[in-house]
């Protein structure tokens, strides 16, 4: 079982958007167990050159918490209010100090426990979530504003890397917990960018030359990062370079709305 004292004890940047930094928030016997189940399990999907996917609501994310404590005890612990409430509180506090301190306007305050972002080429043969999705789509969400937890179970190789970016205009609060720790020159590090000019908040994918790294995190085992999907915050997962396996799950809480942020002035 995990401990809620685990996410009082953390390292926090405002600067240039607010992440919180939480060593050891998962066991070494804990992290041993998942990162050995994850190497040898089949995925759902296989994307961005040499990362493989376990999505929230396959059939596969099912077995995998029904089989493993570990995973489902993860997703227990924050697929529910209480620690939604408590991270966006945290990282507010770490906002107040940032020179781009963004404000949500359009918090959403109804939690939708089940949800998940629906994708067809994993979720589609479930003809009751196709749709579900279809109806949510089109009628639910003009109606009604709630958000609900998102997470994968990944693993990612050699030659994995990501274009620098944001996330998508749903997604308010992500995390990243690594499962398994690499060597400094293995690669795989979380990396944080700050913009180098005045480009547009709606740009998803800037130009490297508008942006440049501040800060890298190396994946070490049980280490969570928690961060706010504001306007500007850019991140990428630096490339793997070397015969490694990154172990790691990716959450967010995500609203059916486009999320409207807004900088406070100074």
């Amino acid at each position: 079982m995990i401990k809620k004292e685990k996410i009082l004890n953390y390292k926090s940047y405002s600067d240039p958007f607010p992440v919180i930094e939480i060593p050891n928030f998962l066991n070494e016997q804990d992290c041993r167990t998942a990162s050995d189940v994850l190497i040898n399990t089949e995925f759902d999907e296989f994307v961005r050159l040499n990362r493989s996917n376990i999505r929230k609501g396959s059939q596969s994310f099912k077995k995998l918490l029904k089989e493993n404590s570990v995973f489902e005890n993860l997703y227990n612990f924050f697929n529910n209010e209480e620690q939604y409430n408590f991270l966006v509180k945290e990282l507010e506090k770490v906002s107040k100090n940032s020179q781009n301190n963004f404000i949500m306007k359009n918090k959403p305050n109804k939690f939708k426990e089940g949800l998940f972002k629906y994708k067809s080429s994993i979720h589609g043969k479930n003809i009751f979530l196709k749709f579900f999705n279809f109806i949510k789509s089109k009628i639910i969400n003009r109606f009604v504003n709630y958000y609900y937890f998102d997470l994968h179970f990944s693993i990612a190789k050699k030659g994995y890397a990501m274009a620098t970016h944001r996330d998508n205009d749903t997604r308010f609060l992500t995390f990243l917990l690594y499962f398994n720790t690499l060597d400094i020159d293995d690669g795989g590090k979380f990396e944080i960018y700050k913009k180098n000019n005045d480009f547009g908040l709606d740009v998803i994918r800037p130009d490297d030359s508008s942006v440049s790294v501040v800060k890298r995190i190396r994946p070490e085992a049980g280490k969570l990062i928690v961060f706010f999907s504001n306007p500007i915050s850019y991140h990428n997962a630096e490339t793997i370079k070397k015969d490694v396996t990154r172990c790691f799950c990716y959450g967010s809480f995500t609203s059916n709305k486009k999320i409207i942020w807004e900088k406070e002035i100074s």
